[in-house]
């Protein structure tokens, strides 16, 4: 049922809705005769990966790739429909998508930019307090970084740590923190005792816990840790704004419930990706994104908004401060952006030629400096930024490579995504093969892809955290010091997760 690309113009609503059908049908395994118009792709059973198949076959009806988080997919067929009826319509469809979306953008962020009134406070956590705290709420344990979280405040503090995990009960959840935290070699039985699993998860009101649970970890928490969210490099804000905005702001009630108490948010240096920032030479924590709108994915404009949210909570006196986190890179094949594109350079036997400096951190680094900011004298506001303050260069690169034995290549950006980009496509269990739309669209190379972005990204300062904690934990590694742990264990874990 495709079409080509030159004839899309003349087509009806009607053939385009038969087209859509055809090719919607074919990806979700449906016949296209039993898909509803007033369904949504995701109601319909589309998962990232088959909306990602859909794009690829819509390719000849609209002429171009649909970059990932473009199209409204929680939206009924009949209005995506209608989107790419005006788009066709128009001499440049792309661009008329891409208005469309981003005056829709606007007008959701713009909604979603409140605090809930907060009830009269009862009282504030002291200094004393929250440098020796009693007892933590701590949300994404079961993460990446949720790991090292819990095993950092189980070392630093003696604070009985509440943790949020969605499970069946709290046996189920404490499985959940115990399992993922000896993925990474963290978990001992020692910690068990430490732990308190509260059965719940961000989306909902109240995190789904009942109204007098709720009130009772309002009273009692001494710190707030917001280190959960939804990530997804190719979904949508409306996909995305459950998780990552509700949750904030109800975490930020959490903060102001009860008695007012120090909160950490966990941030992503993503959402300074938007044109106007990547011409800087580097990025302090005073400058943010002007129009959030430009931002590359639904992700990062909600980690966008969350910042603004944190904000307003600082103006309401709450001790609250966001914590953009850089680059993390810890031992293994780790499942974010950084350790899947390690991975893969292993697998082409290329790396990239770089022009700016990029920012490795470990993760133990992260999780120390994330547990000891709201418990430092003088208090929490404003913006951090997690990031390495020696980050590695192009120079340091070459040097590594040089002096190791590692068969890689250095060759220009495009021939490295363009052999990433081809191995992935072709292998199920490569580990860019999801997340193969961020790698770039072969027919449109000269378009900057999500990974040319994140590679151009100008250098992040982290002036306010030295200042902070200069005096409470060791300095960080230096990234050309995790390069080079990274080039020598990398090969023998994606040797082992070959077989």
């Amino acid at each position: 049922m495709n079409m080509p690309a030159e004839a899309s113009g003349a087509l009806t609503r009607a053939q385009i809705l038969e087209i859509f059908k055809s090719e919607a049908g074919a990806v979700l395994e449906i016949d296209p005769e039993f898909i509803d118009e007033a369904a949504s792709l995701p109601e319909l059973g589309a998962d990232s990966l088959r909306l990602i198949a859909l794009a690829l076959r819509l390719r000849p009806l609209i002429g171009f790739a649909l970059p990932p988080g473009l199209l409204p997919i929680e939206d009924p067929i009949s209005s995506l429909v209608d989107l790419f009826a005006m788009a066709l319509s128009e001499p440049d469809p792309l661009a008329a998508l891409t208005r469309a979306q981003r005056q829709r953008l606007g007008t959701a962020i713009e909604a979603d930019l409140y605090l809930d009134p907060a009830p009269p406070a009862t009282g504030t956590v002291g200094a004393e307090e929250a440098a020796a705290p009693r007892r933590v709420f701590l949300t994404g344990a079961s993460g990446f970084l949720g790991a090292y979280l819990v095993r950092e405040l189980v070392t630093r503090t003696e604070a009985q740590i509440h943790c949020l995990v969605r499970a069946k009960n709290a046996a189920a959840g404490l499985a959940r923190v115990k399992d993922n935290m000896t993925k990474f070699g963290l978990w001992s039985d020692a910690i068990a005792p430490r732990l308190e699993i509260e059965v719940g998860e961000l989306g909902p009101e109240r995190f789904g816990l009942t109204v007098e649970r709720y009130d009772w970890l309002a009273r009692e928490m001494s710190l707030i840790y917001h280190n959960g969210a939804a990530v997804h490099l190719t979904q949508p804000y409306a996909q995305m704004r459950g998780a990552n905005v509700a949750g904030t702001r109800t975490i930020l009630d959490l903060a102001q419930r009860g008695r007012i108490k120090p909160v950490a948010v966990v941030s992503t240096v993503g959402l300074l990706d938007t044109p106007e920032l990547q011409s800087f030479a580097q990025i302090t924590e005073d400058i943010a994104a002007s129009d959030v709108t430009l931002l590359p994915n639904g992700y990062t404009q909600t980690k966008w908004v969350g910042e603004q949210l944190v904000d307003l909570a600082a103006a309401r006196g709450v001790p609250a401060a966001s914590l953009r986190v850089g680059h993390v890179i810890g031992e293994g094949v780790s499942e974010d952006l950084a350790g899947r594109l390690a991975h893969a350079c292993f697998l082409a036997g290329k790396v990239p030629e770089l022009t700016r400096p990029i920012d490795y951190v470990p993760p133990e680094y992260i999780a120390a400096a994330i547990v000891a900011l709201p418990r430092r004298p003088g208090g929490l506001s404003g913006v951090y930024q997690l990031v390495n303050p020696q980050p590695f260069t192009p120079d340091d690169v070459r040097a590594l490579l040089a002096e190791g034995d590692q068969p890689l290549e250095i060759v220009p950006v495009k021939t490295w995504l363009d052999a990433l980009r081809r191995a992935a496509l072709n292998d199920p269990g490569h580990p860019m093969f999801a997340a193969a739309d961020l790698l770039g669209d072969p027919d449109h190379p000269d378009d900057q892809s999500f990974v040319e972005l994140v590679l151009a990204r100008p250098r992040m300062t982290c002036g306010r955290l030295i200042t902070a904690l200069e005096t409470d934990m060791p300095p960080c590694p230096s990234a050309r010091e995790i390069l080079r742990s990274v080039l020598e264990r990398t090969p023998a874990i994606v040797a082992l997760a070959s077989h």
